[in-house]
């Protein structure tokens, strides 16, 4: 990791810094731009690839999606793929009122800690125990972007919900029924989409293409090391439901008790499973 982003990651989790670094990040922003906003973990990159593809016709590897769907602050020369010149633009900040048009995808807090813990551990940027780990992220302190909770809560209560400019997406659903989710997203953003075209995209980048797309990254970015590490990874399982075997029932309650109400809002199972 280089010294400019070890820096904005201590950034982020600086309280009194923070609100500047995002502030910075959100300079240019349009109104007509949509954005694909998730908390960390949820799924963001794979649905990039997905609309990257089905909305420019052209094979969706790492640095084009990052080129035609970018992250926010790095969305000053990104194409406009939308009816009225619009950008989409991709961001794990919390709601906020500059955002006027977006898809909120949001997946189950005990998959997503799995997956976020496995994440971090892999690249040596949280080192502790599960147990800690779950404290500190429940508390909203493993990065900038707040509690899963306060993230997904502050979204649901947007003033994008009035006025039908937010279309909250499951991970789940998008898993199990992908053109279904798909068809629903690209009438979000009215665009017209080929069948065809829709379900060759997703399987151009299905969970397995996308592990290779992946790889062929990696092994471009580090041709002249000896041994590329094939633990380290950012696609990881895309695990629905993961939870029920990576956590034990203190792990689960603990989650349940402090994010309950939220996982019901959702529509998430809570609770001892007949």
């Amino acid at each position: 990791m280089g010294f400019i982003r070890r820096s904005a990651r201590i950034i982020l989790k600086t309280t009194k810094l923070r609100p500047l670094l995002v502030a910075h990040r959100h300079r240019g922003i349009q109104p007509n731009d949509v954005f694909i906003a998730s908390y960390p973990r949820s799924g963001n990159t794979w649905l990039r690839f997905l609309l990257s593809e089905l909305l420019t016709g052209q094979a969706a590897e790492f640095e084009f999606v990052r080129q035609t769907i970018p992250y926010i602050g790095r969305h000053h020369r990104a194409p406009c793929l939308l009816p009225g010149d619009s950008r989409l633009i991709k961001t794990h900040e919390p709601y906020c009122r500059i955002y006027k048009k977006a898809i909120y995808l949001v997946r189950d807090c005990r998959d997503v800690v799995i997956s976020e813990h496995s994440y971090q551990s892999m690249r040596g940027l949280y080192n502790t125990s599960f147990d800690n780990f779950l404290a500190h992220f429940l508390a909203g302190k493993v990065h900038g972007f707040g509690s899963w909770a306060d993230h997904v809560n502050s979204w649901l209560g947007a003033d994008l919900v009035d006025n039908t400019n937010l279309l909250v997406i499951k991970f789940e659903n998008m898993r199990q029924n992908t053109e279904e989710t798909c068809r629903k997203i690209l009438d979000f953003l009215g665009v017209s989409v080929s069948i065809e075209a829709t379900r060759n995209a997703i399987q151009n980048n299905s969970l397995h293409n996308m592990r290779k797309k992946e790889d062929a990254v990696r092994e471009t970015r580090y041709r002249e090391v000896r041994a590329v590490r094939t633990d380290l990874r950012f696609v990881n399982k895309g695990a629905v439901g993961g939870w029920r075997q990576g956590l034990n029932h203190q792990q689960v309650t603990c989650i349940e008790q402090q994010v309950g109400d939220t996982l019901a809002r959702l529509g998430y199972p809570v609770g001892p499973v007949e």
